[in-house]
């Protein structure tokens, strides 16, 4: 390897570094913007016939008014 083709190659390394360097400085100084909380939307199906009568608890807490029975939805609710 001669001393051009050896020096070509140190400033390419030297680029690639500086780059990499630029883009790791500008991203430290970004904050976090966190997604707006938002509903979801649940449908509890109880798709078994041979099930009985189904709840849904969520947080030890029953969150429906009538039990889901076969073949019954229990339409959207946000949660």
């Amino acid at each position: 390897m001669n001393k051009k083709n050896s020096s070509l190659l140190v400033y390419l390394i030297l680029g690639v570094a500086g780059v990499l360097a630029i883009s790791f400085i500008a991203s430290c100084g970004k904050t976090t913007v966190l997604p707006a909380a938002s509903n979801i939307d649940l449908q509890v199906l109880n798709l078994s016939p041979d099930l009985q009568l189904v709840d849904l608890y969520i947080d030890n807490a029953k969150k429906n008014s009538t039990s889901f029975s076969y073949p019954n939805s229990s339409g959207y609710f946000a949660l």
